[in-house]
């Protein structure tokens, strides 16, 4: 039994030449090919007229073979081409150079053809899948198909065969979801969403499967960014800015009006949040405090503590910068006492 981990060579009937081809489609595993997800889906359970068809819009008609023909066309390429019929009329339909279908479609037969409708010389089926019709067992068919997208070289047939391949032989996965997070929001398991994705009862079947694959995805995305900055902060950890605390403290107590609870509850979370060991570029704003009053404390913190620091660089770099910070916060500081002085004396 393959794991999701295994090539995708390893399932039946994909060779080395049709490893390359799914290559192109960002698959190379068993699982990158489970997780190729259909971009929609053909539902075969409606049974369109000929008469009835529009263009460009997926249909499918049951009908009788009543001509098959190859058609040479610019630089060697060969077309298979013929026309169905039923009770309400006839339709072109049309393999652009593939004509090996013509030697799978017999004259006189009736099959049932799926593809989408489109506008030449009135309406003709391009690239239609079919499959031979019995009488009285229409029930046998597929009900809902799914669509994927492909790269030259690669059918939908094919690539639905070796998908179901792989959704059969699947083997025990571990959810990553626990099933009481999943009852609570009614998703299925790992497993069922593999199965309900690709091969799906009705089209709206699919929904809650696709939603699990993209929590999936979710998970994965934020278990390798959290991996990613553990790794960051082990290989470059930032020195804690704690020793600037007390110029902190000394601000607030020396403000000339009271903090109001909101300032006060962002300036705690930041002084907070720049206290541990975490890069600079870690750190999460908070904005809409009063940046006047924090951005002041913040000053007075980060000069408080590079006077105080003697472990990251010279002593007199470290007196310069101090210096530098606090002539900031002061000048900071009398800018809205001149402002408010000036403008009392406008009045």
């Amino acid at each position: 039994m393959p794991s999701l981990n295994d090539p995708v060579r390893y399932l039946t009937g994909v060779g080395p030449e049709m490893a390359r081809r799914l290559a192109r489609l960002e698959i190379r595993t068993i699982r990158d090919l489970l997780f190729h997800i259909p971009r929609s889906y053909r539902d075969r359970r409606l049974i369109t007229p000929i008469a009835f068809l529009r263009p460009r819009e997926e249909a499918s008609i049951l009908g009788t073979l009543r001509s098959m023909r190859i058609e040479r066309r610019f630089r060697g390429r060969r077309d298979a081409s013929g026309s169905v019929q039923d009770d309400t009329g006839a339709l072109r339909v049309v393999w652009f150079n593939q004509p090996y279908v013509e030697r799978a479609l017999r004259a006189g037969e009736r099959y049932l053809f799926s593809g989408r409708v489109e506008p030449f010389h009135g309406l003709e089926m391009h690239n239609p899948e079919f499959e031979p019709a019995q009488e009285g067992d229409d029930s046998r068919f597929p009900r809902v198909t799914p669509v994927y997208g492909l790269t030259q070289g690669v059918a939908q047939r094919w690539l639905r065969a070796r998908i179901e391949d792989a959704v059969k032989s699947l083997p025990g996965i571990l959810d990553p979801v626990p099933e009481p997070w999943r009852r609570e929001h009614d998703l299925p398991s790992l497993r069922q969403a593999m199965e309900q994705v690709h091969f799906p009862e009705t089209p709206e079947a699919a929904e809650p499967a696709r939603r699990r694959l993209a929590l999936e995805e979710l998970l994965r995305v934020q278990i390798s960014l959290l991996y990613a900055r553990a790794r960051h902060r082990a290989r470059r950890a930032a020195r804690s800015l704690s020793p600037g605390a007390p110029a902190s403290e000394r601000f607030r107590a020396g403000a000339a009006q009271p903090l109001s609870v909101k300032i006060r509850r962002g300036t705690e979370e930041r002084m907070v949040s720049m206290t541990p060991e975490i890069p600079v570029g870690e750190k999460e704003p908070r904005v809409g405090i009063g940046w006047d009053d924090t951005g002041l404390m913040d000053a007075e913190f980060g000069a408080d503590f590079f006077s105080s620091s003697r472990l990251l660089i010279e002593d007199n770099i470290c007196r310069t910068l101090a210096s530098s910070a606090v002539a900031l916060v002061s000048s900071c500081a009398l800018a809205p006492l001149m402002s408010t002085t000036s403008k009392a004396g406008a009045l």
